[in-house]
């Protein structure tokens, strides 16, 4: 199967036409038109249709449409990679992660280190991080869920939930904060597609915290920012923003805290890269997920 013939059939998905197919990739209408039904004729299945005056997807052609997009992602990967042993670098890696653990890990990972060489990170939910691997959406995902066993996996490092308030008028004494001094706080959460909720409830609940002020939101970015406004107090994990102050939270003399995985496709290209860098990622993080709670 020739990749040329799938970019003509994506093409022809993204813009509605066979025309406006062939001008997106600079190739003449017939050519795109002959090229399109050989597809069709060597899978032996009709992809597209003519409703009136565009081109629409068959019931086939919509199924089928995912399967080309990864193998041209593929593809495009499988360049980089050559391209990258060319030049005797590092083979560019496609990361999918939470948006905290972005924030707090990768930026910092690719600002410190010139020779972890990233393509691209996706920030998706928690939950969504492994099911996109297992489709090779990327070529790692890191996340607190854990991975399924067909995936190879690392746990990387056990980060701690933190409560955060703003600097001035911190209710808060410096250092860790016991889970019981949050009982009726108007505390902001996250939903529980992140597994540092899910924790935080069931500790909440074993403490038989108040938890009738308590508000739910989706972006952690937009939690710190009502917490530097003086509207309550985010349970987060991942670094807190310059203008507030993060507390790690105590609960029977430790800290809670919840695993953070990574995971990849067996037999991976990369395999040594991905492992360089969770390597790194984990020398980084030691210094960022250092508390003491053991007297609190």
């Amino acid at each position: 199967m020739n990749l040329r013939v799938l970019e003509y059939f994506v093409a022809v998905a993204d813009f509605g036409s066979v025309t406006a197919a062939a001008d997106a990739v600079r190739v003449s209408q017939p050519s795109v038109s002959r090229q399109l039904r050989g597809l069709e004729a060597s899978l032996g299945v009709t992809l597209l249709q003519q409703h009136r005056n565009h081109t629409v997807l068959s019931a086939t052609g919509k199924l089928f449409l995912p399967v080309a997009r990864d193998l041209l992602a593929r593809s495009d990967r499988a360049r980089s990679f050559v391209a990258a042993l060319a030049e005797g670098v590092s083979p560019p890696l496609q990361i999918i992660a939470p948006e905290s653990t972005i924030e707090a890990l990768i930026a910092p990972l690719v600002a410190s280190e010139p020779d972890i060489n990233v393509a691209d990170v996706l920030s998706v939910e928690p939950t969504d991080v492994f099911h996109r691997i297992a489709d090779g959406q990327a070529d790692l995902g890191l996340s607190t869920v854990v991975p399924p066993g067909e995936l190879e996996s690392r746990r990387l490092v056990d980060a701690h939930i933190q409560v955060v308030s703003r600097i001035e008028n911190d209710p808060f004494a410096p250092g860790s904060v016991n889970l019981s001094n949050l009982d009726a706080q108007k505390l902001i959460v996250m939903t529980r597609t992140h597994y540092s909720r899910i924790r935080f409830d069931e500790a909440a609940a074993e403490a038989g915290l108040d938890l009738s002020f308590m508000r739910e939101m989706r972006s952690v970015a937009v939690a710190q920012a009502l917490a530097t406004a003086g509207k309550g107090f985010p349970i987060i994990t991942g670094i807190a923003f310059s203008n507030v102050t993060p507390h790690p939270i105590s609960h029977k003399g430790a800290c809670l805290t919840v695993p953070l995985y990574a995971a990849w496709a067996p037999g991976h290209y990369a395999d040594q890269a991905i492992h360089h860098l969770l390597d790194r990622l984990i020398y980084l993080s030691r210094g960022r997920e250092s508390c003491n709670c053991a007297e609190v």
